[in-house]
C-alpha cells in the first residue's frame, strides 16, 4: 500500500497529472520528473494516476503503485454500460446506453471515483445536478438524468462528439476569423452559464469539443464547484489546471468566480490565436488588437481584467467588425483607421477628398471616435443588462419554483436581477422602451418577493421598495403600456400593505390609486376588474367591514374565468375563500363552511390535474385549515379534527420540499395549533395543551428573530389567544387568565406600532378581553 499523501498533496498530485495529460507522451517524463521532484510519495501518486489513465512510459511504470482501482459496473440505472471514454481526478466517463425499451439513446456518464463516496458530497452533488440541469444551452453539454450506485453519485449527460478545440483548429487550419468564431461560440456558453449562477472553474481546450458541424460543446461545467464548496477536502488548488486556472486561485485565496473564467479565456483565446500551448508560446499574437484583448483577459489582477464575459465578448466582436476595442488605448488615429477600414469602400470612391476631410477634420474625428467608443461600450453593457435581467426573472426563476430546496437559490438570483435592475433604472440614457420594461423588470421582481398568494420569497421590504421604483419611472412615461402596468403596480401595493404589512390607512389610500388606475384602462385588459375587486374585498375584511367585502367578492366572482388555466382556478378558489372569511366574521360560520368547502373542492380538482405543484398543494392546505376551523365553530368537531390533520400532513409535504420555506413552516404552526383546538373539544385537553405551549414556543421564537415582522407579531399573539381558550375550557380559570393577558399586550404593541388590523381588534383581541375581564376578576 503506498504512502497516505495529505489533503494538499493529493491535490497537487490531481494537478500534475491534468497538466500532464494535456501534452505530448514525450514531454510528460521530463514534466513528472521536474514538479515531483524528490517528493517519492508524490512521484507514486502521479505515476499511479498516470498509469490508471493508460498513460504508457518506461519511466512510469518502475515506479507505479496499483491502490487505485476502480469498480465499473455493467449496468447504471436503466443504463448499459459498454466502453470507457475517458478518465479525471474525480471519476471516470462511461460510454452507455438505455436498453430499458423507454427510449433508446447513447448517453455519456460521469462516475464518481469511491474514495468520494460520503453522505455530504451525495447532498452537493444532488444540488449542484439540479443547478447544472438548468443550463440548457446549445453549446453546453446537457444533464439529462442522474442519481447514485452503491453509493456514488453519477451524471447522465447528453454524448458530445468530437475533438478539443485547438486541435479542430489546426486539422482544419481555420483562419483567424473563423478561430474567433468559435471563441465567440464558446464565450456565449460561458456567458449563458453566468447569468445561470453557475461558474466553469476549470475552462481549458480539452474541456471544449468541437463536433464535424464545426460546433461547440462545453464540459464539466459547476463540477469543480464541488471541489470549491469544500464537499471534496483535498485542498484549495484541488481541480485546477495551471496555466488555465487564475495567479488567485493558484494561491488559494479566492473561491471560483467569473474573473477567474475570464482568465482562464484569455489563455484558451491566445492559445487558439498563435496555435501553440500556453507553456510552449514562440511567438506573440500579431495583430496589436487581439493581443491586447488577450493581455486584458488574463492579467495576473483580477481589477485589471474585464469586469465580465460580456465585455470580453463585446471587445472580439468590436475587432470583428472592425470598432475601437476597449482593451487599446484610446486615440484619435487608432479610432480614425478603424472608421476607415469600417467605411473603406464609400471612402475609396475618392483618395484625394478622403485625405482631404480626414486632414481637416482632426479634432471632431478624435471627439467623434471616442464618443462611438463609449457608446458602443454602453449600449453592449445596457443590452446585457436587460437580457440578464429578463432572463433571471422569467425563464430562470419559474424553473426554481419547481425544483425542490431551491428558496435560498431563489433568493441568490433575486439579489442578481435586483443589481441589474438597478443599473438600468439609474442609466439616464436609457430610451422609453427600456424605462418600461425595467418598470416591468421591478414589477416581477416585488412578485416574487413577496406578492400574497404566490410562492414568494418572503420580502415585502424588498417588494414594497421595488414598486415604489417601478411606480415612479412608470409615472414619467406615456404611451398605453405604462397605465397597464401602474394599474397592476398599485393593486400589488394595496395587498402589500393591507395582508402582510397590516397598515389599513395606507392601503385605503392606495386602492383609491388604484382604482382610478385601473378604471383609465379597464376595457384593455380582461381580468383586471377581477383583481381590482379581489384587492377590494380582501381590504375590506381586514377592515372588518364585512358587508362590502362580500359584495366585492361577489361581484369578483361573476367576472370571467378560464378553469382550464391554473392561474384561474387559483384566483377563484382565493375570491371564494376571501367571500367565506367575509361571512365568518360577519356571523354566519355555517355559511362560511359552504364557501370553504367550495373553495376546498376546487382546490383538490386543481392538485389532482397538477399533483407536483407545491404551491396548489400549500393552497389546498390552507383551504383545509379554514374548512376544519370552521367545523370546531359548528361543533362538527370529528370532522374538523380529520381536516386539520389533512391540512397539517399537507403543509409538512410542503415543507419538506422546501425546508427554508417560511410560510409553509407557518402553515404547519397554524394547522397544528387548530388541531390542538379540535383535541380540546374533543376531551384530549392535556394533549392539546402540549401541542399548543410548543406552537406558543416557536411563534415567539419568529417574533424574537425579527421584532419589525408584523405577521409573526401577530402569529404570536394568536396561539397565546388559542391557549387561553383551551385552559378555559378546562376550567383553569387561572392559566386562562395569565394567556390572556399576555395576548393582549402583544395585541397592544401591534396596535402601537400600527400593525393591527381591524380584524385582530374587531375579533380576537374583543374575545381576549371578555375573557380575561371573567377569569381575572
Amino acid at each position: 500500500m503506498a504512502q497516505q499523501l495529505s489533503p494538499a498533496e493529493e491535490a497537487r498530485a490531481l494537478s500534475i497529472v491534468e497538466r500532464c495529460l494535456e501534452h505530448q507522451s514525450e514531454k510528460q517524463t521530463r514534466m513528472v520528473r521536474r514538479m515531483c521532484g524528490t517528493n517519492a510519495a508524490l512521484l507514486n501518486r502521479v505515476t499511479s494516476l498516470l498509469a490508471v489513465a493508460g498513460v504508457e512510459n518506461t519511466y512510469f511504470s518502475e515506479s507505479v503503485i496499483t491502490d487505485w482501482i476502480e469498480d465499473i459496473p455493467a449496468r447504471i440505472g436503466p443504463y448499459k454500460v459498454s466502453d470507457i471514454l475517458g478518465r479525471g481526478g474525480m471519476g471516470v466517463v462511461l460510454l452507455a446506453e438505455r436498453d430499458d425499451g423507454v427510449f433508446d439513446k447513447q448517453v455519456a456518464i460521469k462516475l464518481i471515483l469511491p474514495k468520494f463516496k460520503s453522505d455530504m458530497f451525495a447532498q452537493h452533488f444532488a444540488m449542484e445536478r439540479k443547478i447544472l440541469a438548468l443550463l440548457d444551452h446549445p453549446s453546453i453539454v446537457r444533464i439529462i438524468d442522474g442519481g447514485e450506485i452503491d453509493g456514488r453519485p453519477y451524471l447522465v449527460m447528453d454524448l458530445a462528439r468530437g475533438v478539443s478545440l485547438l486541435a479542430h483548429a489546426k486539422s482544419h487550419n481555420l483562419s483567424k476569423r473563423d478561430n474567433l468564431k468559435l471563441f465567440i461560440a464558446v464565450c456565449e456558453a460561458v456567458q449563458f452559464a453566468h447569468r445561470n449562477l453557475v461558474i466553469h472553474a476549470d475552462l481549458k481546450p480539452s474541456n471544449i469539443l468541437v463536433d464535424e458541424d464545426g460546433r461547440v460543446k462545453l464540459l464539466d461545467f459547476g463540477v469543480a464547484r464541488l471541489l470549491e464548496d469544500g464537499v471534496i477536502d483535498v485542498g484549495k488548488s484541488a481541480g485546477l489546471t495551471h496555466g488555465y486556472s487564475p495567479p488567485e486561485r493558484i494561491a488559494g485565496t479566492v473561491s471560483a468566480n467569473i474573473a477567474g473564467d475570464v482568465f482562464s479565456l484569455g489563455v484558451i483565446l491566445s492559445e487558439l490565436l498563435t496555435g501553440q500551448s500556453h507553456d510552449t508560446y514562440q511567438r506573440s499574437i500579431e495583430d496589436p488588437d487581439l493581443a491586447a484583448i488577450a493581455a486584458m483577459a488574463k492579467a495576473p489582477d483580477p481589477n485589471n481584467r474585464y469586469p465580465d464575459v460580456s465585455a470580453l465578448l463585446a471587445d472580439t466582436r468590436y475587432y470583428l467588425n472592425d470598432f475601437p476595442v476597449a482593451a487599446m488605448p484610446a486615440g484619435w488615429r487608432y479610432s480614425a483607421v478603424k472608421f476607415i477600414r469600417r467605411h473603406r469602400r464609400g471612402l475609396a470612391l475618392t483618395t484625394a477628398l478622403g485625405s482631404l476631410l480626414l486632414g481637416a477634420t482632426v479634432v471632431s474625428t478624435s471627439l467623434y471616435f471616442s464618443a462611438e467608443r463609449a457608446r458602443a461600450e454602453a449600449d453592449a453593457r445596457f443590452a446585457d443588462a436587460r437580457g440578464t435581467a429578463r432572463y433571471l426573472l422569467y425563464d430562470l426563476m419559474n424553473k426554481l419554483e419547481q425544483q425542490p430546496q431551491s428558496l435560498l437559490l431563489r433568493e441568490q438570483v433575486a439579489d442578481v436581477a435586483q443589481h441589474y435592475l438597478d443599473r438600468l433604472s439609474n442609466a439616464r440614457q436609457a430610451s422609453p422602451e427600456v424605462k418600461l420594461e425595467t418598470a416591468t423588470g421591478l414589477w416581477r421582481l416585488a412578485e416574487q418577493q413577496a406578492k400574497a398568494g404566490t410562492p414568494s420569497l418572503d420580502q415585502p421590504d424588498k417588494a414594497d421598495a421595488n414598486l415604489r421604483k417601478a411606480e415612479a419611472i412608470l409615472l414619467t412615461l406615456t404611451g398605453d403600456k405604462a397605465p397597464v402596468l401602474l394599474a397592476r403596480i398599485r393593486l400589488d401595493r394595496v395587498s402589500l400593505a393591507s395582508d402582510i404589512q397590516a397598515d389599513q390607512a395606507a392601503a385605503d389610500r392606495l386602492l383609491a390609486q388604484a382604482k382610478s388606475s385601473v378604471h383609465a384602462v379597464v376595457d384593455q385588459v380582461p381580468g383586471l376588474q377581477r383583481d381590482y375587486l379581489f384587492a377590494l374585498a380582501s381590504l375590506r375584511v381586514w377592515q372588518g367591514r364585512y358587508a362590502d367585502a362580500k359584495r366585492a367578492a361577489r361581484s369578483a366572482l361573476g367576472q370571467k374565468y378560464d378553469l382550464s388555466l391554473r392561474s384561474d382556478v387559483l384566483a377563484m378558489a382565493r375570491i371564494t375563500d376571501i367571500l367565506a372569511e367575509a361571512t365568518y366574521y360577519d356571523g354566519d360560520p355555517r355559511a362560511a363552511a359552504v364557501l370553504y368547502k367550495n373553495a376546498m373542492e376546487m382546490l383538490q380538482s386543481a392538485q389532482n390535474r397538477w399533483p407536483t405543484d407545491t404551491f396548489v398543494l400549500k393552497r389546498l392546505s390552507r383551504a383545509r385549515w379554514a374548512l376544519g376551523s370552521t367545523y370546531l365553530e359548528t361543533k362538527q368537531f370529528a370532522e374538523g379534527l380529520r381536516l386539520l390533520e389533512q391540512a397539517q400532513a399537507e403543509a409538512e409535504t410542503a415543507l419538506a420540499f422546501d425546508t427554508d420555506d417560511q410560510e409553509a413552516k407557518r402553515s404547519v404552526r397554524i394547522a397544528e395549533s387548530s388541531r390542538a383546538q379540535a383535541l380540546s373539544f374533543l376531551g384530549r385537553t392535556q394533549d392539546a395543551i402540549a401541542i399548543q405551549r410548543q406552537r406558543i414556543a416557536m411563534d415567539r421564537r419568529a417574533w424574537e428573530a425579527d421584532r419589525e415582522d408584523a405577521r409573526a407579531l401577530r402569529d404570536y399573539a394568536y396561539s397565546v389567544l388559542v391557549a387561553a381558550e383551551m385552559l378555559d375550557n378546562e376550567g383553569d380559570r387561572i392559566g386562562s387568565c395569565e394567556q390572556d393577558r399576555l395576548a393582549i399586550s402583544l395585541y397592544d404593541r401591534a396596535s402601537r406600532s400600527g400593525n393591527m388590523s381591524e380584524l385582530d381588534s374587531g375579533y380576537n383581541l374583543k374575545l381576549a378581553k371578555a375573557r380575561r375581564d371573567r377569569n381575572c376578576a
